[in-house]
């Protein structure tokens, strides 16, 4: 067997468990950051981050909302929201905020459809400013949000019951510690 391919393949585990969002996360989202959560494995749920805990969403109701991390991930199968970062963390835009704020002001339904209408769909709009924004799947919507944000990775922020606590993040530490240690030796 060519060692560069046993090279390859533990490359590979090394940057998929030290990229995991449970060994990277972070304190915090910055105003207007994008924020998301797994609904039901291929399906997600976002929302823009405006400060104080709480984000603001387009519901399955067709309300803009202002929510709790709580409420957010009420549907998750796995309740962990993850937040656009760049290399220095967490990355936002305050106009994204301003513009969530006023479209959850304006009081108006709206009509929801969860192919063409949905929550990406909003989130996208807050980010670019076109309510008319075809983002209306995760991958565009982190495409949208690296082009105007530079959030280039997504980090978990919040983790709600039936998800990982300090306990189990201390063994995903040393996990992260015995990958690390791993690498080293290998390079």
């Amino acid at each position: 067997m060519d060692p560069s391919l046993f090279q390859l393949d533990v490359d590979f585990f090394v940057e998929k468990l030290t990229m995991s969002p449970f060994l990277q996360s972070v304190m915090e989202p910055a105003i207007g950051s994008v924020v998301y959560c797994d609904l039901a494995g291929v399906v997600e749920h976002s929302g823009i981050y405006i400060g104080g805990g709480m984000i603001i969403h387009f519901n399955r109701h067709g309300i803009v909302e202002r929510v709790t991390p709580e409420a957010f991930t009420s549907k998750a199968t796995h309740p962990a929201i993850y937040v656009g970062c760049g290399p220095d963390g967490p990355v936002g835009d305050p106009e994204a905020a301003k513009r969530a704020i006023a479209w959850e002001r304006s009081g108006h339904p709206k009509d929801y459809n969860v192919v063409f209408n949905n929550c990406l769909n909003f989130s996208a709009a807050c980010v670019t400013g076109n309510i008319d924004s075809p983002e209306t799947f995760l991958t565009l919507l982190r495409w949208t949000a690296e082009m105007h944000m530079g959030a280039t990775k997504w980090r978990a922020w919040w983790r709600g019951p039936g998800s990982l606590g300090n306990e189990e993040r201390g063994v995903w530490a040393d996990l992260q510690r015995f990958v690390d240690s791993i690498s080293r030796i290998i390079n």
